[in-house]
């Protein structure tokens, strides 16, 4: 099987919540999707008037994503189906394969922290081998991402580990097929399906973490004086820059540190008050603490 471009597939998010709805602008704000292409079920109308605002169809049955389409398009095209539920909500049925047992293929992507992909392959009702079998009729692919909400402004970060399939070229295809994908949302990164509860620590909750800290500085501007919206714009870009100057210059963070600190100056002196309050490991707690609520819901 040879994947189709993205711009001929159809997407739904069985959920419609924070995560579902970054990920659904971002694909449309990238220009690779076509919000006619995307779907959206939850049991309420409550969230769903954003993505019908985006122009995506919506639904409360989570069965019903794609029965929109014309009877041409519903077999032809491939069904990219995002779980983006919450774990807890999982362990009940939220999705009856059987209805996509014509289609050539079904791509599912989980979002949800902590599932692992064997445990979404058995709530899901899926012959295991569907997952690991060469593309045919009624075959599934399941996949896990992590991605955090940045994915709206097209500047995410995904995580992402899948189910390998029997034979390595078309594993191969899958993961190009889950790049392209993906890579309209920010940086795709391929992890060991183990690691993904750490990807959510760093990454999925980390974006909070971040946040958290330029809200923090910006206080400190205001505190010395600045107006608090001159001292969210600067906290804000400051955060920005640090952030480009370690991911195009390729140079290690403490490096970049040292080059700002001159010796008995303004930054060192920071540098020692932020030491004194513990502020690295009070991060690496953060991201340790995360880590593990993911590795619960396993």
């Amino acid at each position: 099987m040879n994947y189709p471009a993205i711009n001929e597939c159809h997407i739904g998010f069985v959920g419609a919540g924070t995560m579902a709805y970054a990920m659904a602008s971002g694909f449309v704000s990238s220009g690779a999707v076509k919000a006619s292409q995307l779907s959206a079920s939850a049991p309420s109308n409550r969230n769903l008037k954003k993505f019908e605002a985006l122009g995506c169809h919506v639904t409360n049955n989570n069965n019903d994503l794609f029965s929109h389409l014309s009877a041409p398009m519903r077999h032809k095209t491939l069904k990219i189906i995002f779980l983006c539920v919450k774990p807890l909500v999982f362990k009940q049925p939220v999705l009856d394969m059987n209805a996509y047992a014509k289609e050539p293929a079904v791509l599912v992507v989980s979002v949800m922290a902590g599932i692992n992909l064997e445990t979404i392959v058995r709530r899901l009702e899926v012959d295991p081998a569907d997952c690991t079998r060469n593309p045919d009729k009624g075959s599934v692919f399941v996949a896990r991402i992590m991605p955090n909400t940045a994915c709206a402004v097209n500047a995410g970060v995904c995580g992402v580990s899948y189910v390998t399939t029997g034979a390595r070229d078309y594993s191969q295809r899958l993961k190009a097929f889950l790049s392209v994908l993906l890579t309209p949302l920010g940086v795709c990164e391929f992890v060991d399906e183990k690691q993904m509860d750490a990807v959510c620590g760093l990454s999925g909750s980390g974006i909070a973490f971040v946040y958290t800290l330029i809200h923090a500085m910006a206080d400190g501007g205001l505190k010395m004086g600045l107006p608090r919206t001159v001292a969210n714009n600067i906290a804000a870009q400051t955060v920005l820059g640090a952030a480009l100057m370690v991911q195009k210059t390729g140079q290690n963070p403490i490096a970049l540190r040292d080059d700002v600190a001159s010796p008995g100056g303004t930054t060192i002196h920071g540098l020692h008050a932020l030491a004194k309050g513990g502020f690295d490991a009070v991060v690496m707690d953060a991201v340790e603490s995360a880590t593990k609520r993911s590795q619960e819901f396993s």
